[in-house]
């Protein structure tokens, strides 16, 4: 305020952020996973296990990259994964989800994907999706780049990930 009122910590209520703050952030916020709600919040942050992820895109591909184009979802590995393997991570890629957790201390084909796909983009960590997978798009058909995934993965095992950059992306 322009007295210089309501400014002071002790001015705000506990727990609560100032409103003038509160104008200025926008954030996320994990949300139990309860089905495919397009009405749901758009701040809201799904996390789901592998095995339930390859389920609902085999059943609800459509509803899936819908959900993925209005919200951040989250897939991570099953927890009884005790060598630390991996998923293939390209059934969610091709869904949508934002964050796809993978054992990083496992050098296995699924981290060879991984490093391939986000290569692609100078290796920044992170890859703009397709427009058909983006908000507004709607959901179009199950696409998805796995043979070009799988050819620059090819590459980068035989001959190196700095020779597999240069002759795929450059």
């Amino acid at each position: 305020p322009e007295d210089g009122q309501g400014d002071r910590e002790d001015d705000m209520p506990s727990g609560k952020m100032h409103p003038r703050l509160a104008r200025l952030v926008s954030y996320c916020r994990g949300a139990p996973f309860t089905g495919f709600d397009l009405s749901a919040p758009k701040t809201n942050v799904y996390s789901l296990v592998e095995k339930k992820a390859y389920r609902l895109a085999e059943k609800s591909a459509g509803r899936f990259q819908q959900c993925s184009s209005r919200n951040l979802l989250r897939i991570y590995p099953n927890g009884a994964r005790f060598d630390s393997s991996n998923y293939d991570p390209v059934t969610p890629w091709r869904m949508g989800c934002q964050l796809v957790a993978l054992n990083y201390q496992t050098p296995d084909p699924p981290m060879v994907l991984n490093r391939a796909l986000f290569s692609a983009n100078k290796g920044c960590g992170y890859v703009l999706k397709p427009p058909h997978l983006r908000a507004g798009a709607g959901a179009g058909a199950v696409t998805g780049d796995r043979d070009d995934l799988v050819r620059a993965a090819r590459v980068l095992l035989e001959w190196g990930a700095d020779a597999g950059r240069s002759v795929l992306f450059e």
